[in-house]
């Protein structure tokens, strides 16, 4: 079962994958992704409510935390596109090789909420 941290309220807004299980034993996690909306306040069992949206068929989708193993938020997008935009200015202060080595390291940065 996934309980929030305190920090989850900045993901608000950020494309995240959501990995859960729907109750039979041993079939593998299934995986959703979308933007995250809301997360709700405890009710009265202490669970969840994980409302997330589809960017590309606008849809909502609501998922028990008693469901939810691991919620995902893959940074590597927003860095690549950071480092896209000061590209051209490290090309002048830099050697070509080094900063074409530079996305290598971008990649694979994961927070686990």
């Amino acid at each position: 079962m996934w309980k929030p941290t305190s920090i989850y309220t900045k993901y608000y807004r950020k494309l995240v994958f959501i990995e859960y299980n729907y109750k039979k034993i041993g079939d593998r996690p299934k995986k959703i992704w979308g933007v995250l909306v809301k997360i709700s306040q405890p009710n009265i069992d202490g669970d969840y409510t994980v409302v997330i949206k589809n960017p590309i068929t606008k849809c909502f989708d609501c998922i028990a935390s008693t469901l939810i193993t691991n919620i995902i938020h893959d940074k590597s997008i927003e860095n690549i596109g950071n480092f896209n935009s000061v590209k051209d200015y490290l090309h002048k202060k830099l050697n070509y090789d080094v900063v074409n080595e530079i996305p290598k390291y971008l990649i694979n940065d994961i927070d686990y909420l």
